[in-house]
């Protein structure tokens, strides 16, 4: 999963069976849409759609 979301351009931390992303406070609404997105693209793609 890390490296499915990492190759969709977000990078996220994994913690057991969770997999979360920390972006910075100062992030704009449409940097936050694009970690969304990639995580669900990341999600589809390692666990189908």
């Amino acid at each position: 999963m890390t490296s499915a979301a990492v190759g969709h351009g977000v990078w996220v931390r994994p913690f057991r069976n969770l997999v979360y992303a920390m972006p910075p406070y100062i992030s704009t609404a449409e940097e936050i849409r694009r970690i969304a997105e990639g995580m669900v693209a990341a999600v589809a793609e390692v666990h189908g759609p």
